[in-house]
């Protein structure tokens, strides 16, 4: 195993992050449950009939796009993940809210929103909230849509299926820009990460880390489909394999302590 110290730069420091769910499977699967009794209507294989989707994700680089967004003025599907919808709004561009999240927190985010497209493990209160309103669902794992670590990363499964022809993904960066890890308000991380990938630097976090490599791996094999506007860590995923972890904050090194 290894030993690591907050604080304190380690060349030679190598780990595997591993995701956690946010609630325990048994809850997941009550949820699941609960989606399954609304017969809310599913995606249709293909109905998105060749249309180009940008995905928007958290990261303070969709702040640069704003203009982007605006100009597609409707011929370009845009799904938004989680806050990133309300911001979205609050700068006057259309979305639909995608999540796939189980945790209730998403409930916070969904609020004034009138379409989504939701995993069908998302917490009862989402749907209480989108009860009446436009809501597709979709189930998640083997078999059905393929999510990976995060929102974002069920996002090339889920769209190839539905029939897109380009998907571009936007605030995914997965590192944080000028020390903010989020274009909305969010709560500050403990568990931070400096990684070195392509000879820069980048902060970032463990999930956020997950999504890059799970990300820039599929942007890599299919690039003909999947593209990127994001930059940060995710772009140096995908243009280099020399890397290495450099530091942990001291939240995350007790965290390894423990699993030593």
């Amino acid at each position: 195993m290894f030993t690591v110290y907050g604080g304190e730069l380690h060349p030679e420091l190598s780990l595997s992050i591993v995701g956690q769910l946010p609630v325990s499977v048994e809850q997941c699967l009550e949820n699941i449950e609960h989606a399954n009794t609304l017969a809310l209507p599913t995606f249709r294989r293909g109905e998105a009939s060749h249309k180009r989707l940008v995905v928007v994700g958290g990261g303070p680089s969709a702040k640069a796009h704003v203009k982007t967004f605006k100009d597609f003025d409707g011929t370009v599907d845009i799904w938004a993940i989680n806050g990133m919808w309300k911001w979205l709004k609050d700068n006057g561009v259309s979305s639909t809210f995608l999540a796939i999240d189980p945790h209730p927190i998403v409930n916070q985010w969904i609020q004034g929103c009138d379409r989504a497209l939701l995993s069908t493990v998302c917490d009862p209160s989402v749907f209480e909230t989108m009860r009446g309103k436009d809501v597709t669902v979709f189930e998640i794992g083997e078999g059905k849509v393929r999510s990976g670590s995060s929102t974002a990363t069920c996002c090339p499964d889920l769209a190839f299926k539905m029939g897109y022809r380009s998907v571009t993904f936007y605030g995914c960066e997965s590192s944080y820009v000028q020390q903010q890890s989020h274009a909305y308000m969010h709560e500050p991380r403990t568990e931070e990460m400096l990684v070195e990938w392509g000879g820069k630097f980048y902060l970032t976090a463990p999930d956020f880390y997950m999504q890059a490599g799970e990300l820039s791996r599929c942007i890599r094999e299919i690039p003909e489909f999947l593209r990127e506007e994001s930059g940060g860590l995710l772009r140096a995923m995908i243009e280099n394999d020399t890397h290495g972890i450099r530091w942990v904050s001291d939240e995350m090194a007790k965290g390894l302590k423990a699993i030593e």
